[in-house]
């Protein structure tokens, strides 16, 4: 969860997703795709990254705003 910026990240054990929810709205705003077996999401603001872990101890590294 990124209070800051009213953010919260899912990950789902059934989808290669990671959902993007807006903390005021309660909507999704972003659905991140191709990340199988993602448990963690830890997000860094201020560099503008976000990490997700995956399958075999593989890390994706996504830009914070346009979640690329």
């Amino acid at each position: 969860m990124d209070v800051k910026s009213n953010r919260l990240f899912l990950t789902s054990e059934d989808e290669p997703v990671v959902d993007v929810f807006d903390l005021k709205t309660n909507k999704l705003i972003h659905t991140i795709t191709g990340i199988k077996g993602s448990h963690n999401v830890l997000a860094f603001p201020e560099l503008k990254n976000l990490c997700c872990d995956g399958e075999a101890s593989e890390l994706k590294i996504f830009n914070y705003d346009t979640y690329e």
